[in-house]
């Protein structure tokens, strides 16, 4: 049985890479005490969520791309710590 979202003392949040929503899982996800859960657009949703937010990919896959391409580092998109 779920708890209220109230009766928490934390914000929940949760992230997937390749979100597979299927079944009841949206309505799990509303239903739940989640504040947010981040999802990259990796494979298309089949409905929309007030709690389920959608971050793009795109752009880095196409650096990435590019980079294979034109024979650069690609490990270099991913080094966070270099800002």
């Amino acid at each position: 049985r779920l708890r209220s979202a109230a009766s928490y003392q934390y914000d929940v949040y949760a992230a997937a890479t390749h979100p597979v929503l299927s079944g009841k899982a949206y309505d799990r996800i509303e239903q739940s005490p989640l504040k947010t859960m981040l999802v990259t657009d990796t494979l298309p949703l089949t409905r929309e969520s007030p709690k389920v937010e959608v971050a793009t990919v795109a752009p880095i896959f196409a650096e990435a791309i590019k980079r294979t391409f034109k024979y650069q580092s690609i490990s270099s998109l991913f080094d966070v710590d270099k800002g």
